[in-house]
């Protein structure tokens, strides 16, 4: 869509992010309520998975069998990854919105807490 649509951005740079990230995710798959909220958003899907990443570092996925137990502590050791890149996926990302505010100061008015982080 976003390509379709020749949109940039936050969103864009985001979504470009996890596609990369969850391509070398070996035998996972989001659960179901993180698979309905991702299709069903237009634009936000990426937000909904960077979400879960931060929130619910145990529960957003899950791991197919694998015919061998390497398989699967191989796919535990990706989410692991995923799940300790997610800070740093947030701060990219707004960094990105923060690029693209119409003042310097926009995000930190309109986000609370945004300073702590």
């Amino acid at each position: 869509m976003f390509h379709q649509k020749k949109l940039s951005g936050a969103l864009y740079e985001l979504n470009q992010r996890m596609i990369a990230e969850l391509v070398q995710l070996s035998g996972i798959d989001g659960n179901e309520l993180l698979i309905n909220q991702v299709c069903r958003s237009q634009r936000e899907g990426a937000l909904y998975l960077l979400e879960a990443i931060l929130l619910d570092t145990r529960d957003w996925y899950i791991i197919r069998p694998q015919a061998s137990s390497l398989g699967t502590s191989l796919s535990q050791e990706l989410v692991k990854e995923l799940n300790l890149s997610g800070p740093e996926l947030l701060l990219s990302f707004l960094g990105q919105l923060q690029m693209e505010s119409p003042t310097p100061d926009c995000l930190e008015k309109n986000i609370p807490g945004v300073n702590q982080l």
